[in-house]
Order: structure tokens, then C-alpha cells, then sequence
């Protein structure tokens, strides 16, 4: 039995009471969208990141997504850092060498 049909009433999945309660139908996709922030034919992936969530299929949670997404963003502002410093240490040991002794 799929869960589609009831996900699409807005009523919550009988054989699996722990996943989200979809919106009912407001008559067009665009309204689904603005009501929900999610795509028309996106229920089916709610059901499946439940799954990954449960336990009931491989791939990441919902929180080692979100963990793995900050690492990302960490990542790349060091690297931006690190890109700054190496160009502001290039700039002074230039400056050092084209100071005169005196």
C-alpha cells in the first residue's frame, strides 16, 4: 500500500505514523509551493529522507546533512582566510625585500 495517496489528502501515513503530515491539496502546484516551500512532486522524498532518517534506508539524516552543509560552508571560509593570508604574507616579505638596509 502506497503512502502517496494519504501523503496527498494531507492525512498521515497509516503504516508509517511517524512521517510528516503533507499540507492538503489547495487546488494548484504554485499554491502547494508557497504554502510548503517544497516543489509539487516532492512527498515522495519526504517519505524517503523519513526512511533515511529511521534507519530504513542508506544515505544521510536530515542532521548529518545539515552537519555535513556547515562543515562545507567552514571549509570553504578557511580557505578563503588562508587565501588572504598567503597574499598578505607574499605582499610584506615583497616589501621586506625592497626595503633598503640602512
Amino acid at each position: 500500500m502506497s503512502c502517496i495517496p494519504f501523503l496527498a489528502r494531507g492525512a498521515s501515513c497509516p503504516e508509517r505514523p511517524c512521517y510528516p503530515k503533507a499540507p492538503p491539496p489547495s487546488g494548484t502546484g504554485k499554491n502547494f509551493r508557497k504554502g510548503t516551500g517544497q516543489n509539487f512532486r516532492n512527498p515522495h522524498l519526504w517519505v524517503r529522507q523519513a526512511e533515511k532518517d529511521h534507519g530504513q534506508r542508506a544515505g544521510l539524516t536530515t542532521s548529518e546533512r545539515e552537519r555535513l552543509k556547515d562543515l562545507e560552508r567552514e571549509n570553504r571560509e578557511l580557505k578563503r582566510a588562508n587565501e588572504i593570508l598567503r597574499k598578505a604574507s607574499a605582499y610584506f616579505a615583497q616589501a621586506e625585500v625592497d626595503r633598503r638596509p640602512k
